[in-house]
């Protein structure tokens, strides 16, 4: 039986292209197709057909597919490859439209370089991560560049061209991790006889930001948006946009608890390059920074406080007799290690630095104040030590020098004490003069910049309008002469 089945697929599917062609010229019609008596070929490849089992004709069936699949592709192939006048001709007239307009120019490299004025406005700052040190916004990012091929054109004209064939400067944020929703729109625009092309687009993700811990729990952070092209320095100029300042909406912050939002707006202009890129060429990029203030109330409260309290506590430990350092020592090491615990609790807050923080360093300041407490319980037994000694002695001088050295180790227990304290209130006013003119010190900066950038849009709004009076009575000087 194999014999046969493999006679009858050869006899079924194995035909010469010249029989094909024969075929297709001397093609009978259906009626003729039906009358005709039947061959003895095709009564055997279906007698073959009808005795294979169901399975072996779905095989069969499949790799009968694929053959003509794979034949079907290199013939594709095959003929977009293949040059000639024609397709040569096609291209030439996809390219320019009727009017001379490029019909197709997006990825063409100008000859001069191009200036692209961009604009982001922070619609709304979810929430930001210390730990993962990355923040969620929904931004509006507007991109402003000029199009010759368009001047001279209507308002009317504008609306009917096709603005994604002609040249875009190919943005894409840079620091973006995750992106959830982005729409794009072009519009384009006459500005004094010149044609402009506006790409506004509307993205909601997670941004990357490398967050500095030094000031913490009185940091403020950089969140910024950086902008880039793919498009090397030589031919885009990335700037900001002159007419309209970059803004934040306030009202829509969601983590108003934790964070205050500052109001000023910083753009900056860099130059980055693709670690991917063979050509190692230098790209254009702009960075739109806005800045949040965490609130320091909830670790005023919950961690300085209670570290206040618990080196606190370590002064009580003088109030145990010298004579019994054991229970001395057996307070101040309590209370150091519930310091201790209460360190791996505060270093889930924040993401693991190489650096000490304002809190860190109030911490182990705390634990520096509780180790020389215990070591002045341990040291305190030399004395009571040296005061045993005198039970050798006469009994007259004995009751003298244990007098004598009762009296000596209670005034060192109070000299002692007096100066732990001292330098225990020293060390808190110092680092509150320290976190005061060192950690807010950013903070005070922050709040000028806000001040100068209320200005600057102040007076960047009486321009606008300065300037639509004046082309209102440009306007009307021009209705009044006709």
């Amino acid at each position: 039986m194999k014999p046969r089945e493999t006679q009858g697929k050869q006899d079924c599917y194995d035909i010469d292209d010249d029989d094909e062609d024969a075929c297709s010229n001397d093609a009978p019609s259906t009626a003729d197709y039906f009358d005709a008596p039947a061959d003895a070929s095709d009564i055997k490849a279906s007698e073959c057909k009808l005795d294979m089992e169901p399975s072996m004709r779905l095989i069969n069936a499949l790799e009968n597919l694929r053959e003509v699949i794979t034949e079907n592709t290199k013939t594709h192939t095959t003929v977009k490859r293949r040059p000639g006048a024609g397709g040569q001709t096609r291209k030439q007239e996809t390219q320019k439209g009727p009017d001379g307009v490029p019909k197709d120019d997006r990825l063409k490299v100008r000859k001069e370089k191009v200036i692209v004025e961009l604009r982001v406005v922070f619609l709304k700052i979810g929430e930001i991560d210390t730990l993962k040190e990355q923040y969620s916004a929904d931004t509006f990012i507007q991109a402003k560049w000029r199009e010759p091929h368009l001047d001279g054109k209507s308002p009317e004209d504008l609306k009917g061209v096709d603005l994604d064939k002609f040249w875009n400067p190919l943005l894409y944020i840079d620091n973006i991790l995750a992106e959830t929703k982005e729409a794009t729109w072009q519009t384009a625009s006459m500005d004094r006889g010149q044609a402009f092309i506006m790409e506004r687009r509307r993205v909601r993700g997670i941004f990357m930001e490398n967050l500095e811990l030094n000031d913490f729990p009185l940091d403020v952070q950089d969140l910024t948006v950086t902008i880039t092209s793919e498009r090397p320095d030589t031919e885009i100029d990335i700037i900001p946009d002159e007419n309209e300042m970059s803004a934040i909406n306030l009202s829509s912050f969601v983590d108003q608890q934790e964070w205050k939002l500052h109001e000023h707006i910083e753009v900056s202009r860099k130059v980055m390059t693709q670690e991917y890129s063979s050509s190692n060429r230098c790209h254009p990029a702009l960075s739109v920074t806005c800045r949040a203030a965490r609130r320091p109330g909830y670790f005023y409260w919950n961690v300085f406080l209670v570290m206040f309290f618990i080196t606190a506590l370590s002064f009580s430990t003088f109030s145990v007799s010298p004579e019994l350092p054991q229970n001395r020592l057996q307070l101040s090491l309590t209370l150091l290690l519930t310091c201790v615990a209460f360190k791996f609790v505060i270093n889930k807050m924040i993401p693991p630095v190489s650096y000490l923080t304002y809190m860190d360093k109030y911490v182990l300041l705390s634990l520096v104040i509780l180790c020389v407490v215990c070591i002045w319980h341990a040291v305190v037994t030399v004395f009571t030590q040296c005061e045993c000694v005198t039970e050798l002695c006469t009994s007259r001088r004995m009751v003298c020098k244990f007098l004598h050295g009762s009296r000596f180790l209670a005034e060192l227990e109070r000299d002692v004490f007096v100066a732990f304290l001292c330098v225990y209130i020293i060390c808190h006013l110092v680092f509150i003069f320290w976190l005061y003119f060192d950690a807010c010190k950013r903070r005070r900066l922050m709040k000028s910049k806000d001040k100068e950038y209320l200005i600057a849009k102040k007076a960047q709004i009486k321009a606008k309008l300065a300037r639509a009076q004046q082309l209102a009575l440009n306007a009307s000087s021009g209705s009044e002469c006709n």
